[in-house]
């Protein structure tokens, strides 16, 4: 029954032709870049940050100081971004690697490792554990806050990723940097919430989910998103409380899942418009 719910509300959200989709647009009708920078979407973020905060930044606070205290160095972490046509700006974090690990490369297999590689040594064993949960960007909710970042939109990237998303997809790469620098960018991307973590490394998939975003996106895509991303982290919530209670040699009652894999989703909302 409660699988059934849950389906059937995912499958709500996904219309465009019910009451609740009409109010959206009747609030926000405006789609696309226009959108992204739109004031509807920006208050709409602003508001419903403020509860959240107040309950993160406790949190957010204390895991930096936990890092503090355990790793040494500052429990915060601040890298500058490109924000395309010569912009920059600046992305904060719960600090996730040794100090200055910034400043060294390392060679994995004779391949230089790509940010957030998880066999990464330079990422501390805190770190890891922030990764799997991402509680790391729990500051950026500030940052939405404060009205520096939107909650969904395109993630900040580094230099190195602007230029392989420009050599792997030579002719979708002009349309992807055209909203990536007119818009402002977000702390959760399409395909950070509906891909899993190995195909989000994936850069030719990512780009797919960010140019339809980039032209489809509205009030009731947002709040889809918000919605599916507040699923992944009960879903990880549960799995890590059933595995902690397993080896306690505890039965922890079996919870139905609540929704196809995260690459179906991705394919169910957005078809073929997401691919070449």
């Amino acid at each position: 029954m409660t699988e059934r719910r849950v389906s059937n509300l995912d499958e709500y959200l996904r219309r465009d032709d019910t009451p609740l989709a009409r109010a959206l647009r009747r609030i926000a009708p405006a789609r696309g870049v226009s959108y992204l920078n739109s004031w509807q979407k920006e208050t709409t973020e602003r508001v419903a940050m403020i509860p959240v905060v107040i309950v993160a930044a406790p949190i957010s606070a204390g895991l930096a100081l936990a890092v503090k205290l355990t790793e040494g160095g500052s429990g915060w972490f601040v890298q500058e971004r490109n924000w395309g046509n010569d912009k920059r700006m600046k992305v904060y974090k719960i600090r996730t690697m040794t100090v200055g690990a910034e400043h060294v490369v390392l060679d994995h297999h004779d391949k230089i490792l790509k940010q957030g590689d998880s066999a990464d040594s330079r990422i501390t064993t805190m770190g890891r554990i922030l990764r799997k949960y991402e509680l790391d960007e729990l500051p950026q909710l500030v940052q939405v806050l404060t009205g520096h970042l939107s909650l969904t939109g395109l993630r900040p990237v580094y230099d190195g990723l602007v230029v392989e998303k420009r050599t792997n997809r030579p002719k979708r790469f002009p349309t992807w940097y055209k909203g990536y620098a007119g818009s402002k960018l977000g702390l959760l991307s399409m395909s950070s919430v509906l891909l899993d973590d190995d195909l989000r490394k994936d850069v030719t998939k990512r780009i797919h989910y960010d140019i339809f975003y980039i032209k489809n996106a509205n009030l009731g895509l947002d709040l889809y998103l918000s919605y599916k991303i507040s699923e992944k982290m009960l879903d990880k919530l549960i799995a890590a409380l059933r595995r902690k209670l397993s080896s306690r040699g505890t039965t922890f009652p079996t919870v139905a899942e609540t929704h196809v894999e995260s690459t179906q989703d991705a394919d169910i909302l957005i078809g073929a418009s997401a691919r070449d």
